[in-house]
């Protein structure tokens, strides 16, 4: 059981735990805030049975919940899920439940902490996952990180200096956990504006890399600099931009042996990562949209066809960067993101360069996002009316275009 830094987020992981020793299941607990990626790295590493991560992502302040994942490290899938929501539903009232106190807990030998050694397995596993190991300290690289309030800022910083980059600023504003979210209107790096505070700061010192992660840090956002010095601009790239530069990389130069490599993405993501997969000889696959999808596939296809992953993402931020973490994970991905960045500039090249290169290689694709949040019990009723609309009465046609 784990939890980030939003409001309440402590107090139902320790309702959690609470439940579950109530129940005679023994719990591994963290004492602190941590990562999603750090909780679903633990749950293999520990050999659990189930991990639930007590977060509400990059969703508004006032929200929280949970994420539930399964034994091999993935978020549930069904049937666990309908199992799941079956049981809520026969569930007994609050005085009914036996929920002892953590020290009770402990004294039965039901509740322990997750020691130190699982970070350090994973910090040890991400520098592991390393395609260009040197490339940090061969070539160095200015670099502006925010947690955006979150609990990314301490795996993060770390992993990149482990990595070779000592020249990381980070955004003090927004460095501490916050549930409140103080200096962004909405805690996702995909919005407007959220990035600001980092732009500027990379702005006044010169930077020529962004990172930054959401509140759980399972994502990331990427912003490169261009231009010549005194005009200097920053360009955020998208999901899609991120993903198809990570993935590219990956199938050119991880090493799997005699295995053969394997990327994934989701169906609403761009098609110009399976090009490249096919252009390099790799297998390919799409899910449907949700890294529990992706993770599943992976795990099936290792399984089953002895192929090695080795990249997934999604265009909403989320990336897997090889099979330590079987989720999103933002921390590994700012990482390999940073490596490759360096690796690029040692040969004169850019993020932006090597973007031009694969569009030559492998075809150009271009892709838009568009949002609209619709609140309330107004806007659940509408989304549901559209959706229904949809279902009945599907597009066939966009502009003379088939759908």
């Amino acid at each position: 059981v784990a939890f980030d830094g939003r409001r309440y987020s402590r107090q139902f992981a320790e309702d959690t735990a609470s439940v579950l020793c109530g129940l005679g299941l023994p719990v591994r607990i963290f004492d602190d805030i941590t990562s999603t990626p750090l909780l679903a790295f633990a749950i293999t590493a520990l050999d659990a049975s189930a991990g639930v991560m007590v977060t509400a992502s990059h969703n508004p302040s006032k929200d929280n919940g949970y994420k539930v994942y399964w034994s091999n490290g993935a978020q549930i899938v069904p049937p666990h899920d309908l199992e799941i929501a079956s049981f809520i539903d026969r569930a007994p009232s609050l005085a009914e439940l036996s929920r002892p106190g953590p020290h009770e807990a402990a004294l039965r030998g039901l509740r322990r902490a997750v020691g130190y050694e699982i970070e350090r397995a994973y910090l040890d596993g991400v520098r592991s996952g390393s395609v260009h190991p040197d490339a940090g300290r061969a070539q160095p690289l200015s670099i502006v990180y925010t947690a955006m309030h979150g609990v990314g800022h301490h795996l993060v910083v770390r992993a990149l200096r482990e990595a070779g980059f000592e020249a990381v600023a980070s955004v003090s504003s927004q460095a501490d956990p916050d549930g409140a979210f103080p200096t962004v209107g909405f805690p996702n790096p995909e919005e407007e504006g959220a990035l600001d505070q980092a732009l500027e700061l990379a702005n006044s010192l010169g930077a020529e890399l962004v990172l930054a992660n959401d509140p759980d840090a399972d994502r990331l956002a990427v912003a490169v600099a261009y231009g010549e010095p005194g005009v200097r601009r920053f360009r955020v790239l998208s999901g899609n931009e991120v993903g198809v530069l990570l993935g590219a990389d990956l199938l050119q130069h991880a090493d799997t042996g005699e295995r053969k490599k394997l990327a994934i993405t989701t169906i609403v993501s761009s098609t110009m990562l399976g090009r490249i997969a096919a252009d390099l000889d790799a297998s390919y696959a799409e899910t449907l949209t949700g890294f529990k999808w992706l993770a599943t596939t992976a795990i099936a296809r290792a399984r089953d066809h002895d192929e090695a992953f080795v990249f997934g993402y999604e265009e909403a931020l989320g990336y897997s960067a090889g099979p330590l973490v079987r989720d999103k994970d933002g921390v590994s991905a700012a990482v390999r993101l940073a490596e490759l960045a360096a690796w690029l500039k040692a040969s004169g090249q850019s993020l932006l360069d090597e973007l031009d290169r694969l569009a030559l290689c492998h075809g150009q694709s271009s892709g838009l996002q568009w949002s609209v949040r619709l609140e309330g019990r107004a806007g659940r009723e509408r989304i549901d009316a559209l959706m229904s609309r949809l279902r009945e009465h599907p597009l066939e046609s966009l502009e003379g275009s088939p759908v």
